[in-house]
This record gives structure tokens, C-alpha cells and sequence, in this order.
């Protein structure tokens, strides 16, 4: 079964006439590979999404359609926790633990929090 970013690289191969042959030439990996990121067997490599913008000659909105494409096709998260304050360390594990249990409102409201501008908590009021 296709990924999102599968769905997105077939699209763009058939709109270039190439098969998978020649796109994995092009990004020089084999075409096994590419069949294995398409199908997400094998992550995406992270430079790609860059590389097939310069191969192709990809527009913003082409690059976009990629990055949210690969984005949706995550299967897992590698989180680097060495640089990090024990307070963030703490939230990344509690969360990890409790994710698979998170109700569609829950995640919600975690992704409205998340996505908000940090506000500074030295500003003058």
C-alpha cells in the first residue's frame, strides 16, 4: 500500500514519464528502494524531499505537497534527548508512554497548545 509521500513521488514520476527505474537512477538508489519508500517499507531519506526538488525542478507549492506528504507518512520518531532540560526530557517520556491512550480530543487540544507562538514569560505587562 502506498504512503501519502508514495502517492506524491508516483504522481510525480508519471508526470516526468519515468518509470521507477528511472527515478531511482536519477536519485541514485535502486529501484527496490524506492518501491520500499513508497510503500513505506523504508523511511524517507532526509534529503529528498530536497534533492527531488532540484532533480525535478519542483514548484513552492510541489515542495509543500512533499514535505506534508512525508510528514503524514512518519511511522516512527527518533527524539534526541541529550541537549535537552530535564523538565522537556520528563514531558517527551510521560507523553511517549500515554500516546497510544490519547482520545482524538486530548491530541487535539495538545496540538493547539503546541502549535501556538511561545509567549515569553520575562515580558513586560
Amino acid at each position: 500500500m502506498l504512503t501519502a509521500f508514495g502517492k506524491e513521488l508516483r504522481k510525480l514520476r508519471i508526470e516526468h514519464g519515468e518509470v521507477l527505474r528511472d527515478m531511482a537512477s536519477r536519485l541514485d538508489v535502486s529501484a527496490s528502494f524506492v518501491s520500499s519508500v513508497e510503500s513505506g517499507k523504508k523511511k524517507i531519506p532526509a534529503n529528498w524531499i530536497e534533492k527531488l526538488a532540484v532533480l525535478y525542478s519542483l514548484s513552492y507549492e510541489q515542495i509543500n505537497a512533499l514535505t506534508k506528504a512525508a510528514q503524514e507518512s512518519v511511522s516512527d520518531i527518533k527524539l534526541n534527548l541529550t541537549e535537552v532540560g530535564l523538565t522537556q526530557r520528563n514531558v517527551a517520556l510521560v507523553f511517549a508512554r500515554n500516546f497510544s491512550s490519547l482520545s482524538e480530543e486530548t491530541a487535539d487540544q495538545i496540538l493547539r497548545l503546541l502549535e501556538k507562538e511561545p509567549q515569553r514569560s520575562d515580558s513586560i505587562e
